[in-house]
């Protein structure tokens, strides 16, 4: 026979191929690494020798990939499978008719049955957008969001606070050190900053000096979910961090969503 080619499946964001190590949502997979992190051990089970290349997937190609084998082809698995079969179905692509392409697929689907399996999970995530009237992912710019970091300085954050307008009601406060390559992920959204009182000059304190990182959890929702949906979630809540794939997608304000009906054309 001919010789064997490994190929390596990982998630876009981890380290293993040159990602920036930020949050996946396929579980036992990749390489997590935390910006401030010292020393990025790697697990001895790993060996890049034995690997010839590496096909980096999106988590959305990851998760999708794990409904459709559960829907087309009834085989219940996790989302490192659905990586797995991803990444085999983009090698087998690239082959002959004659050519043999061997997939491992090393997890269960049975605990996943409320996440990658859930159609409310992948809604208020962001990997299933459907057919449905009046979803989040019609009522957010067609752009990226503008972010600080914990390292922001007050008089930075308050030029782009000029810049955004009226086109983004808070600036997220997210971890410093990632690649602009990739949103931020969900579980890195440290906070906000209310774009208005930073336009008009009225946050107090050294214009030079780190902005101070707003108290509390931010609240996130997801381009799947309507906007009913959200709102009865989210139950107080005044600004929605929206998540597409898991990822910073847009900012809404509860009082824009309940004050304006989505224009159709």
């Amino acid at each position: 026979g001919g010789r064997v080619t490994v190929v390596g499946a990982d998630p876009a964001t981890s380290v293993y191929h040159g990602g920036d190590g930020s949050p996946f949502l396929v579980e036992a997979a990749g390489h997590y690494r935390h910006p401030d992190t010292a020393a990025d051990v790697w697990p001895l089970s790993y060996d890049p020798a034995v690997v010839d290349r590496i096909e980096a997937i999106p988590d959305r190609e990851s998760v999708l990939t794990t409904r459709r084998l559960a829907a087309e082809e009834g085989i219940l698995v996790g989302g490192s499978s659905g990586l797995a079969v991803a990444a085999a179905l983009r090698t087998a692509r690239g082959l002959g008719a004659d050519a043999t392409v061997v997939a491992i697929l090393p997890d269960s689907g049975r605990a996943y049955l409320s996440k990658y399996h859930s159609t409310d999970w992948l809604r208020r995530t962001g990997f299933l957008d459907d057919d449905r009237p009046d979803l989040l992912a019609e009522r957010i710019p067609d752009r990226a969001v503008v972010t600080v970091t914990p390292d922001t300085t007050l008089r930075a954050a308050t030029e782009l606070a000029a810049e955004v307008g009226d086109v983004q009601p808070v600036l997220p406060v997210v971890l410093a050190g990632r690649s602009p390559r990739f949103p931020t992920a969900g579980s890195e959204i440290l906070g906000a900053l209310d774009v208005p009182p930073l336009r008009a000059g009225l946050v107090p304190g050294d214009p030079d000096a780190a902005i101070t990182v707003p108290p509390g959890a931010p609240v996130t929702v997801g381009t799947g979910e309507t906007v009913a949906e959200a709102l009865a979630r989210t139950a107080g809540a005044d600004v929605l961090h929206v998540l597409r794939d898991g990822r910073l997608a847009g900012v809404l304000t509860r009082a824009s969503l309940t004050a304006r009906p989505l224009q159709r054309s």
